[in-house]
């Protein structure tokens, strides 16, 4: 791991959220341009959460708590 880099960045499953990032924004922008803006914003907020919920458990100090960010970012994969 980096210096500079947080501990959640070399987490398999945060890169993992982050990398299927980009193509749902991209689904979204195409929602967006055909007027379904509702659900562009659903999964524009939905895949945000994944990355950020995980990314803001890893520096819990507990496991529990940790387990409790990844459970929230899982339901935002459905």
């Amino acid at each position: 791991m980096r210096d500079n880099q947080f501990r959640f960045e070399g987490m398999d499953i945060w890169q993992r959220a982050a990398a299927i990032s980009s193509p749902l924004f991209r689904l979204a922008g195409e929602l967006d341009r055909t007027r379904y803006y509702r659900f562009g914003e659903q999964l524009r907020s939905a895949t945000l959460s994944m990355t950020n919920n995980i990314a803001e458990g890893s520096g819990s100090v507990s496991r529990d708590e940790f387990a409790h960010f990844l459970n929230i970012a899982r339901r935002s994969t459905f």
